[in-house]
């Protein structure tokens, strides 16, 4: 009943709602209202994530607080709203300070997910943690990962391109620290771009063509690893190995090892967000990500989200690729990953 009223919701009004100044995102279910930053048991309500709340906005960039539906629809004739201030949700790999003491920017052999690692024409995000995909009859090839707007550059990476650890901006060279060669990227989907020119075509021709402005899932890219056995199936700074995946439930705690910021740990407060990302070659929506209330900064993306269970090892969420300077982290789920991508989780 709940994604029922959310489709009508955007349906009829996200297309308005999405061009008022500061509006993001929202969730992809009803929700219990936030205020004060405590839930309001049994309030249901449609959720705007923004960038910030601010007074005196224009009345023209208010956010309804009740939106009108077709009962027909969706068997209610209203729904409350509820907005949230996120912070701008962007791509985390705009190189940042290193964390002290920095270990994680260093030369790590056998290197592991959540140690620094990019493209050689990149300049640092974060190793996620390996995956096997069908290379032939009953057999599997491992593959190392990390974000599509790492390991791939947005979309612009060639196949063999080297993949370094640690990163070029942490001091990774050809040769000396190349791991593997890059293989292939989940491509990002773009509704909007920086270049002027590129952006008034493209929205030209989704009008000619009524073309609906895509949307992604996952946040993705592989690379062929030079030495297998150079591979640790480990997490950098946390103990324990992955058993399985986690379950995106909201209030889980769940771990993060990055480039940047180290571990950290924080909460999912939204399993089903759905919201606009900032990349340098412009912007792209996603939906069906996670949103939660972590520390992440440039140079963290593709960290590995991750928790613990009752034994203290480990079950792996997904990929970390974009944030705010709020507090916020967004990751891609894992079985969105493996479905997208048509690889599979490598479990101890």
């Amino acid at each position: 009943m709940t994604d029922l009223i959310v489709n009508c919701v955007v349906k009829k009004h996200w297309k308005k709602l999405s061009k008022k100044k500061n509006v993001t995102g929202y969730s992809g279910v009803i929700r219990e209202r936030i205020r004060n930053g405590k839930v309001i048991p049994g309030s249901k309500v449609f959720r705007v994530y923004v960038t910030k709340k601010e007074n005196g906005i224009s009345c023209k960039d208010l956010v309804p607080s009740t939106l009108e539906l077709d009962v027909c629809d969706c068997g209610i004739s209203t729904v409350e709203t509820d907005i949230v201030e996120v912070g701008t949700i962007r791509y985390m790999d705009e190189v940042e300070e290193k964390t002290v003491p920095a270990d994680h920017q260093k030369r790590i052999r056998p290197y592991m997910a959540g140690v620094s690692s990019t493209n050689q024409y990149s300049t640092a995000c974060t190793m996620n943690v390996p995956y096997k995909k069908l290379s032939g009859l009953n057999s599997y090839k491992i593959l190392i990962s990390s974000n599509n707007h790492c390991y791939n550059r947005e979309n612009d990476g060639q196949p063999g391109e080297l993949i370094l650890q640690p990163s070029p901006y942490d001091g990774g060279t050809p040769i000396v620290d190349e791991i593997g060669k890059l293989l292939f990227g989940v491509e990002t989907k773009y509704n909007g771009f920086v270049c002027p020119i590129r952006n008034a075509l493209v929205k030209f021709y989704r009008f000619v063509t009524r073309q609906e402005s895509p949307i992604n899932k996952v946040d993705i890219s592989f690379a062929e690893p030079i030495n297998v056995q150079e591979i640790s199936y480990g997490v950098f700074g946390i103990e324990g190995r992955i058993v399985g995946k986690g379950k995106h439930t909201i209030g889980t705690t769940i771990i993060k090892s990055g480039r940047t910021t180290a571990v950290t740990e924080g909460t999912i407060i939204d399993e089903f967000w759905v919201g606009a990302v900032q990349g340098s070659r412009g912007t792209a929506m996603y939906q069906d990500c996670v949103l939660c209330q972590l520390q992440c900064a440039g140079g963290d993306s593709g960290s590995p989200i991750v928790s613990e269970d009752n034994t203290g090892n480990l079950l792996y969420h997904g990929a970390l690729f974009a944030g705010s300077d709020a507090g916020i982290t967004i990751y891609c789920k894992v079985e969105n990953i493996e479905k997208e991508a048509e690889v599979e989780l490598v479990v101890y």
